[in-house]
């Protein structure tokens, strides 16, 4: 599971849009799309806003020890 997804399972998991999800993490809508949908890779700083929001660490958010996914 990437990154993203687990922001949208977390997010989804507490039954939130991501609307609601980037404005109790103070980051733009179109960030927090891009980032679920995978097409950018959200910075630490975004993480610590993101995990803040959803109420958890976030090194669970984190793809840590992960094999590399193939393309």
């Amino acid at each position: 599971m990437t990154t993203g997804e687990r922001i949208k399972s977390m997010r989804e998991r507490k039954v939130w849009g991501q609307a609601e999800l980037a404005r109790e993490a103070g980051i733009a809508v179109n960030t927090l799309y891009r980032i679920e949908a995978g097409l950018n890779r959200p910075r630490p700083s975004t993480i610590r806003k993101i995990a803040k929001a959803l109420g958890m660490p976030p090194g669970e958010l984190v793809n840590s020890g992960q094999a590399k996914e193939s393309d």
